[in-house]
């Protein structure tokens, strides 16, 4: 475009360009399409992005792991990212060095009393002004002596010097903003912000009268705590120059936790996470099985093959759902048995039948047997009537006679008199709940 302006020639009197016609500017760009994905569509390349939240969110904690992925080049999970190496310049105006080391040591050598701090990409830079006030100042020289190409302040609150310094955030905000124009660098900021609201989903009323902030970034998105889980983060897009993808329906979630090479890192649901080769869920699980078992876990890793530091991340790394489906017998329709049934097998496993195969068999000679004596049966005159006079008369399954008053429309009875277990005459009845049984104190049961 600086060429079509120098060919358009200044007319007379007047000491500014005409302005070129859109296609000629359009003509001179040397590419039309989106800027590369720094952070997927949170954060594009020559961007000033704003990344805000809560104190105590992970803000930080997701700041040095974006900028040592850009400086890696290894991509944080799937999301969409460069594969290509940066110099990236870490402006730390929130912690001191010592503080920061603290915070990026090996934890699995915390019982060992060694503290062997996480080795970061060569490409990686962590430096600070003198007086947060010099930020700019320094910032360009910093540029313009070391070619960096990536930018990641935490954060511009430290700026303020009154209640809410929107006038120092601001005026900083601007001319980052002219920075990554004029040398083309990417810039992440982050700022504090209150806490959501009832509407638990982050805007920018959260940054209160910070909120003029966005006004100068190209995109802005928001780290917040998740409504239902006390550890959980997730992050959403606020602003952005092109599509805004990620909202509060599709939002990342993520936590605190430590990646395969230690690093103190924000840990994305499975939607970001690559999924892991049978060999190393199999050799997961192995460890827990061990390590459960009671062994050791350098003795457990030798074993294996592996370092014990692996060991220990692939042991945190375990779920549930890792384990093989464990194989498990049909389920069967467990069988309803009613009082004559299990009566009848008592009396089927008393004389030592198969009721399997016998006992349809067993139950009808029974019957027979029972019913031809019935009628063979003397009868004898008492002074008493006969209370059970007309009721028709059979056998229950173990062989006892019974005096059946009702029957359904299958012949089946439903109330009957008749012995129970322990030998006493009782009232039996059928219900839709099983089998009552009542003791009958009437007349005693006839010859």
């Amino acid at each position: 475009m600086r060429s079509v302006l120098q060919n358009k020639k200044e007319p007379t009197g007047s000491k500014y360009l005409r302005a070129p016609k859109v296609n000629e500017c359009i003509a001179e760009l040397p590419y039309t399409s989106p800027p590369a994905q720094i952070f997927d569509d949170f954060w594009r390349d020559g961007e000033v992005a704003l990344l805000f939240g809560a104190s105590g969110t992970g803000k930080s904690i997701l700041a040095v792991q974006l900028a040592e992925s850009i400086a890696s080049g290894r991509k944080i999970g799937m999301f969409r990212m460069s594969s290509s190496r940066r110099k990236v310049l870490y402006v730390d105006l929130k912690l001191s060095g010592r503080q920061f080391g603290a915070r990026y040591y090996t934890p699995r050598m915390e019982k060992t009393g060694a503290r062997i701090p996480y080795r970061f990409s060569g490409n990686l830079y962590r430096f600070a002004p003198a007086s947060p006030d010099e930020l700019c100042g320094w910032l360009r020289e910093q540029i313009l002596t070391d070619h960096y190409r990536t930018i990641v302040i935490d954060d511009i609150s430290s700026l303020r010097t009154s209640a809410d310094g929107t006038r120092e955030t601001l005026k900083a905000m601007r001319e980052l903003r002219r920075m990554a124009g004029e040398f083309n660098v990417s810039i992440l900021v982050l700022a504090d912000a209150r806490e959501p609201g009832r509407q638990v989903v982050p805007t920018e009323h959260d940054l209160m009268r910070s909120r003029v902030l966005c006004d100068a970034a190209d995109s802005v998105f928001a780290l917040a705590r998740h409504p239902s889980f006390a550890d959980r983060r997730f992050l959403v897009q606020i602003r952005s120059q092109y599509k805004t993808v990620w909202n509060a329906t599709n939002a990342p979630n993520c936590w605190i936790g430590y990646s395969d090479d230690g690093l103190l890192s924000m840990m994305f649901d499975a939607r970001f996470t690559p999924p892991l080769s049978d060999d190393r869920r199999r050799m997961i699980c192995e460890i827990k099985r061990r390590y459960e078992a009671g062994e050791k876990l350098r003795p457990l890793a030798s074993a294996i093959g592996i370092s014990a530091a692996t060991a220990s991340r692939l042991l945190r790394k375990w779920t549930p759902d890792m384990e093989p489906p464990r194989e498990t017998p049909p389920e069967q329709k467990p069988r309803v048995v009613d009082h004559f049934e299990g009566e009848m097998n008592d009396y089927i496993s008393e004389i030592g039948m198969d009721a399997n195969g016998s006992a349809d068999r067993l139950e009808e000679e029974m019957l027979q047997e029972l019913a031809h004596e019935s009628d063979h049966i003397p009868s004898t005159e008492t002074s008493q009537p006969d209370p059970f006079a007309g009721m028709k008369r059979s056998v229950d399954r173990r062989g006892s006679r019974i005096f059946i008053q009702k029957e359904d429309e299958n012949g089946k009875p439903t109330v009957w008199y008749g012995y129970n277990k322990a030998g006493r005459f009782s009232c039996f009845e059928r219900t839709p709940f099983g089998i009552s049984i009542k003791p009958y104190d009437g007349l005693a049961l006839p010859p």
